[in-house]
């Protein structure tokens, strides 16, 4: 009896406890879980979190300029538009021009952090209705990216900001505590007699006002010049390399034995057309006299020696009217007058010699080079004209005198279409040798090849002529057009034939 009731009694209890157990074993759970989920929301909250400082914070690698990507940016010429510097101050220079970003110590030449620009989600283009605009903060320390324009021309695009000293990139826009420098000013309004096709913008930095220019059309003879405020005088210096990397630059007492020169202008090399002109280079340019302040003259062609022991040297003329000739630094007064004399042993004028060294048109498409080209036409706009063509087209002697080309004062475009490339060869080879000469054996080969380096396209225009004041009629003239593209991507009128 007192068994059945003590085991009645556990009994009960037993169950009491074990219904108490379930009890909490399933509260417990229940916290557990709930515990679980917390934690798990929070790995994945920290795991967010870190992943988007990976994604905000990465590697400079990623956006770095490679040495090929380097050698082959060097390579290009410039554009319409010049490098734009951002900064200076006693020894760093931030610029950018194309696809390259870039900070230099300008005392030491060394570049510093060179980034590629197509590498950021950003506008590319310097000019036009979006461009990609640069700002950096007060001290230098901090680029900030992004990219200006019409709403739906920059949507998609993102905003970065760049410690220059590390390299560290992160997406973000400008902090709104930021200081930025404002030392920018306007090249043109700022500087007096700036040198060469100079960049827009200049920066006022202590006692000089500093501005890049080019004087020879190519990416890697971009210059920094620095002008002191006080006296105007100007210490000009190549970015991507020193004078000594090129042929070497003579001084007047370097220009002596000399066995034949050539005037380089805008790619195209031209050899002296008079005999024992070079006796005549040789003396002017030899006793030349040193201009003491610099010249605010553009040099954009050289004159290149070369000595009866082989060695190579050369100078930049000015490809104004200017007979004044530059060594490095050193700027030198060849003879009074303009440079005509020197220009006519080559068999050119300083008309032609400037529209060698125009900046050409940006056009990424063939048939818009050909329009704008007859649009410029039909207004007998030469200049105009003279950035829509490539140098051989110039060189040649297409663009001559009294206003003409091809014959033509004015032609205004009717149709245009482009061209079956194999018919035009078939047909352009058919005609006599005296009509062949328009194209020489390399475009024929390469039309030949079907190259994308050149397209054809067929035009009629009415055509207008002034022939030293014989005014002809209108008429109607049938024209192959031969468009060329440059090696900046851009397409200009090449050939009419």
């Amino acid at each position: 009896m007192l068994e059945n009731l003590y085991t009645t009694k556990m009994s009960t209890d037993k169950k009491k406890l074990e219904s108490r157990f379930t009890k909490i074993r399933s509260k417990n759970g229940r916290i557990s879980k709930l515990m679980a989920l917390i934690i798990f929301a929070v790995i994945l909250l920290v795991m967010a979190c870190v992943s988007i400082i990976i994604a905000a914070n990465i590697k400079s690698d990623e956006y770095t300029m490679t040495e090929s990507e380097f050698s082959e940016y060097v390579s290009r010429p410039v554009g319409s538009v010049m490098a734009e510097p951002h900064y200076v101050d006693d020894a760093r220079l931030i610029f950018h021009y194309g696809s390259g970003l870039f900070v230099m110590n300008h005392q030491t030449g060394e570049i510093q952090l060179m980034m590629s620009l197509p590498k950021f989600n950003v506008s590319q283009n310097q000019q036009g209705s979006n461009i990609l605009d640069v700002r950096i903060d007060k001290d230098g320390k901090y680029i900030y990216l992004s990219s200006a324009g019409a709403l739906d021309e920059i949507e998609g695009y993102e905003e970065y900001i760049i410690n220059l000293y590390s390299g560290e990139v992160k997406k973000g826009a400008v902090p709104e505590n930021a200081e930025l420098f404002k030392g920018k000013r306007d090249t043109f309004t700022t500087v007096r007699n700036p040198v060469g096709f100079y960049s827009n913008g200049c920066i006022m930095s202590g006692d000089k006002t500093y501005y890049l220019t080019s004087t020879t059309g190519k990416v890697r003879d971009i210059e920094m010049v620095a002008v002191d405020n006080s006296t105007d005088e100007m210490n000009v210096q190549y970015l991507f390399h020193n004078d000594s990397e090129e042929e070497k630059l003579y001084t007047p007492a370097d220009i002596k034995d000399i066995v034949n020169v050539e005037l380089l202008a805008g790619g195209i090399r031209f050899p002296l057309m008079v005999e024992n002109g070079r006796k005549e280079i040789e003396k002017v340019f030899s006793e030349a006299k040193e201009i003491k302040g610099g010249s605010g003259c553009p040099f954009e062609a050289d004159l290149v020696f070369t000595k009866n022991n082989g060695e190579k040297g050369f100078v930049a003329i000015a490809t104004d009217s200017c007979a004044v000739y530059r060594s490095g630094k050193t700027y030198y007064d060849y003879g009074t007058g303009d440079n005509s004399t020197l220009l006519g042993l080559f068999g050119i004028d300083a008309e032609t010699l400037h529209a060698l060294t125009f900046n050409k048109a940006n056009i990424d498409n063939a048939e818009l080079a050909v329009r704008n080209f007859f649009e410029a036409f039909d207004k007998s706009d030469l200049d105009k004209m003279k950035t829509l063509v490539t140098n051989e087209f110039i060189a040649q002697g297409y663009i001559g005198d009294y206003g003409m080309c091809y014959g033509m004062t004015r032609a205004t475009l009717e149709t245009c279409s482009k061209a079956n490339v194999d018919e035009f060869l078939n047909e352009y080879l058919a005609r006599s040798e005296n009509a062949q000469l328009t194209l020489s054996e390399h475009d024929i080969e390469l039309l030949k090849a079907q190259s994308d380096e050149l397209a054809v396209y067929t035009v009629i225009v009415t055509a207008e002529s002034n022939i030293k004041g014989d005014a002809q009629p209108p008429f109607k003239r049938f024209l192959n057009v031969i468009c060329k593209k440059t090696d900046n991507g851009s397409w200009l009128v090449h050939k009419l034939v």
